[in-house]
């Protein structure tokens, strides 16, 4: 791929597709894809586009190429064809459809296309209603991309849509529920970077205490407690982390207050536009 790139780079199309078309089919579709990937982010987004119409155009149908119809969805929307990534998604079957809505959504988000957000959001809200699976294991995966989504949306500044849908999230949510966490410390983090830091503490201590496998609480502390730091200063947020009343929550707040005395960057939400499973 590296030469692949190098000579596409170059401009040396004919010769490269000649190439190319003697690779069996996944090498082939995976090199093309790639290629136009290359192209956009050198900002030759028209070659880009053209090397990906061709690449789906002549791609078979079926499931064994889907995943490459999934992958490329990001790409078409950088390069400006959000309707045809909307209509790839749309060909796909079960959860994968929602998939394919979420991957455009969360693109349109780094691209800040906030109506086509909505209209991915949508789409993939009325997926779940038919993915086959039952109505509560649609909607718990559903939450999830959800999250995905709004997590986007705040690492990306655009807080009042993530605040939108973040109360979708939270309709129906039992306090036991693994989703809970994650949505409680996005919104510790949007409170946090409105300036809004006794409130964000406040919602950070009322969050279950940390598990193995979730560490919500902590990461929100550490979070509230950098960006104090970071915007005010430490005295003021050393001051209420030293007072918490466990190890654990005053470790990961002190964390926080020395990494952002150390210059350390930002905290950012994990979010993925492809989902690898």
């Amino acid at each position: 791929m590296i030469i692949v790139s190098d000579r596409a780079a170059k401009g040396d199309d004919q010769q490269l597709r000649a190439t190319i078309e003697s690779w069996e089919p996944d090498r082939k579709f995976s090199a093309m894809i790639g290629i136009a990937e290359q192209l956009r982010k050198q900002g030759n987004k028209t070659r880009g586009a053209t090397w990906l119409r061709d690449a789906l155009r002549t791609m078979p149908e079926g499931p064994d190429y889907a995943f490459f119809r999934y992958y490329a969805i990001p790409i078409q929307v950088r390069l400006g064809e959000t309707d045809s990534a909307i209509a790839a998604a749309e060909t796909f079957s079960g959860e994968m459809r929602m998939e394919g809505y979420m991957a455009v959504a969360v693109t349109c988000v780094e691209e800040k296309e906030i109506p086509c957000v909505n209209t991915a959001v949508e789409r993939m809200q009325l997926a779940a209603k038919t993915d086959g699976n039952s109505p509560v294991i649609s909607q718990f995966v559903l939450k999830h991309m959800l999250l995905n989504i709004t997590a986007a949306l705040i690492d990306n500044q655009q807080f009042e849509a993530a605040a939108h849908f973040l109360a979708k999230v939270e309709e129906h949510m039992d306090d036991i529920d693994s989703i809970k966490p994650r949505s409680q410390l996005q919104r510790a983090l949007m409170l946090s970077k409105a300036g809004k830091f006794d409130e964000a503490r406040a919602l950070a201590l009322k969050m279950r205490p940390n598990e193995i496998l979730d560490q919500a609480r902590g990461e929100a502390l550490r979070t509230i407690a950098w960006l104090q730091t970071k915007t005010n200063g430490s005295d003021a947020s050393k001051r209420w982390a030293l007072l918490l009343s466990t190890a654990e929550d005053r470790a990961y707040a002190l964390l926080g207050v020395a990494q952002a005395l150390l210059g350390m960057d930002t905290y950012k939400l994990p979010y993925s536009a492809i989902q690898f499973h």
